[in-house]
């Protein structure tokens, strides 16, 4: 993966952290690894390998559980549903959410800046 901040986002994936996820990362990362094979910057093998690192270090948790707030953010915002539930669920877990979109933090900073982590400014 050659994207802006891969690395960064592979040592987050090494460090000795906690990372937490919603199960719901797990087709999102299937979407994400279709479109990198079909513009031919991955290989099926490396689709299992990066699935197979990411289950290995991220704790899946189950995204029901924050869908009321995360549908009440979405509606409450122009922000999408599935950013409004990785915040959500940072929220209901009393943690941080670590991404790259920065369009997302600036939306939501004014009222949830201690949940929001640019990947750049990771806590590791």
């Amino acid at each position: 993966m050659t994207e802006e901040l891969s690395d960064v986002a592979r040592d987050l994936l090494a460090a000795e952290v906690t990372l937490l996820a919603p199960d719901l990362i797990v087709p999102e990362l299937g979407s994400i690894f279709r479109e990198k094979v079909l513009l031919g910057e991955m290989s099926l093998d490396d689709c299992e390998e990066a699935l197979e690192i990411t289950l290995e270090r991220v704790v899946l948790m189950p995204a029901e559980e924050t869908f009321s707030f995360a549908i009440e953010l979405a509606t409450g915002s122009t922000s999408n549903f599935y950013d409004c539930l990785y915040l959500a669920f940072a929220r209901g877990l009393d943690c941080q959410f670590v991404t790259n979109d920065e369009r997302f933090i600036r939306r939501m900073q004014e009222d949830h800046r201690e949940y929001l982590v640019a990947l750049e400014d990771r806590p590791v």
